[in-house]
């Protein structure tokens, strides 16, 4: 769905991540345009800001993006969708029953010729699930109806963003009605759910309402499937926030098909326990073979072996099951809101490690269906993040020589206290008096000096260093702490880095 990502979206990203403030000329040069279409989008997207947000200009080329306190990207994002005239378009289509071409064309002002360039992109987005979208007589979707609503929640998913009381979303039942039943039958259960797992049930009945209205309904289920078990028991229970079916056949399908759509959230496991099962099993699961194929591929990026770090593997687990659910019960259980990011994050070395890393190791789920071809962006920006979170971690086990240089021990004891409370264990600090400085070049392990000798590095000219007052202040702590993470990333890492090499 990243084709539906507006430019204009993209480019209020852009200005809003440069907290310093950004350029006309460097987004012309970042999204391949001219520098007065560039005005063009700046222009549309002022008159469509929401309340408190500010578009400031500063001189001829300066641009930034001012947000109210309580407000967040997310909130920014979510009011631009409402202004997307692709999703606008979408909804129309998957909401109003026979909608005809010559319809949208009076309802959205477009030419026939605009309206089938939109159309095209609906259709080749629609490709990924399966679905036909045919246009005659009417617009309708062809396809698996478990894939039609996948779809319908992915696009709900993201074109409703976090707010889901909107009056946009539903009339048929009341959603806080619906969360609070569902928690208590839940909690009396002893199941426990996410609140995205909440939220996506919510839109699943929204889209179960809707085809329901267009007599759409789930093909046959297998009876087991229907009339046993917890999670179907659960459906039954909340059958008044359910449309009214035309018979008790179609009915106990209906609930079936939410039955099993909230057994794809999964319900939390013993985190402990789910890493020594999946240590055990890593030779003789397809989902742990993937896990350590897919870790080791990575590894080879970096100076240490993720398959050692418990989260990161506790982490893959529930995203493979999830992936692997969602392939065999066609469901949808991903968080489609990421798909923001995706324009912002492509060019992201570790997403292109990532990328490379999932295309040679394909995982084989027990159809014998290579579901590497289908990975969504939302699945990449997913391991991006658990990734980036694995990252941290063996951050904190790296530990940075440093040596500080001065003339008394009162500007070391100064400098020493102020490290140990931003850096903790993560740098082993070592004090050296200026007139003993050639024992610096004793020590092979030294990463870098701290002096407040401004002739030091002349006695060590191999090694980096960092020349700050008596008293240094928030510039000289500034500069510390960006070559503290460059070694760090540089004892990570082989071939990745976010920051630049280390320069002598």
């Amino acid at each position: 769905m990243i084709e539906f990502v507006s430019r204009t979206s993209q480019i209020a990203y852009t200005i809003y991540m440069n907290t310093e403030g950004t350029t006309i000329q460097a987004l012309s040069n970042k999204y391949g345009v001219s520098a007065n279409t560039i005005r063009k989008e700046l222009n549309q997207l002022d008159a469509i800001l929401p309340e408190g947000w500010q578009l400031v200009r500063e001189g001829r080329t300066g641009v930034q993006l001012i947000s109210p306190l309580d407000s967040k990207i997310e909130d920014l994002l979510n009011s631009l969708n409402k202004s997307n005239d692709m999703m606008s378009l979408l909804k129309l289509i998957i909401e109003k029953d026979e909608c005809t071409s010559e319809f949208l064309c009076d309802y959205f002002g477009y030419s026939k010729a605009t309206l089938y360039r939109k159309v095209k992109h609906i259709k080749d987005w629609l490709f990924e699930y399966d679905i036909i979208l045919e246009t005659i007589p009417y617009y309708y979707f062809d396809g698996d109806e478990r894939k039609i609503r996948a779809m319908m929640v992915q696009f709900y998913d993201i074109y409703f963003s976090g707010n889901l009381l909107t009056s946009e979303l539903t009339s048929a039942f009341s959603i806080p009605d619906f969360k609070h039943q569902l928690g208590e039958i839940l909690l009396s259960n002893n199941i426990f759910i996410s609140m995205e797992e909440t939220r996506r049930l919510v839109l699943l009945l929204h889209t179960m309402h809707i085809r329901a209205g267009f007599l759409r309904y789930i093909p046959e289920l297998n009876r087991e499937i229907r009339r046993s078990g917890i999670y179907y028991s659960i459906a039954n229970k909340l059958h008044l926030f359910f449309p009214k079916y035309l018979n008790n056949d179609v009915m106990q399908n209906e609930f079936a098909y939410f039955s099993l759509n909230l057994f794809a959230g999964g319900r939390p496991k013993n985190r402990q326990e789910e890493i020594w099962s999946i240590r055990d099993n890593k030779d003789n699961d397809l989902r742990f073979i993937w896990i350590f194929s897919f870790l080791e591929e990575l590894s080879q990026n970096f100076y240490f072996d993720f398959s050692s770090d418990d989260q990161l593997v506790y982490d893959l687990s529930n995203f493979i099951s999830r992936v692997n659910t969602d392939h065999m019960l066609l469901t949808n259980t991903r968080n489609n809101q990421l798909i923001h990011y995706f324009p912002h994050l492509n060019e992201n070395k570790l997403l292109s490690i990532i990328d490379k890393a999932l295309r040679l190791t394909p995982i084989q789920f027990p159809s014998d269906k290579d579901y590497s071809l289908i990975y969504q962006e939302t699945d990449k920006i997913q391991l991006l993040v658990l990734i980036r979170a694995s990252l941290e971690r063996f951050k904190q086990n790296i530990t940075i020589n440093v040596v500080i240089v001065c003339n008394t021990l009162l500007e070391f004891s100064n400098i020493h206290a102020e490290l140990v409370y931003r850096y903790g264990n993560r740098l082993d600090i070592r004090y050296i008096e200026s007139s003993h400085v050639h024992q610096v070049r004793l020590n092979p392990y030294v990463d870098f000096v701290i002096s407040t000798v401004k002739t030091i590095s002349k006695y060590v000219p191999h090694l980096v260093v960092i020349d700050v007052g008596t008293i240094p202040d928030n510039s000289d702590y500034e500069m510390i702490s960006e070559y503290v993470m460059k070694f760090s990333e540089r004892k990570m890492s082989g071939t990745y880095t976010e920051t630049q090499e280390v320069e002598k």
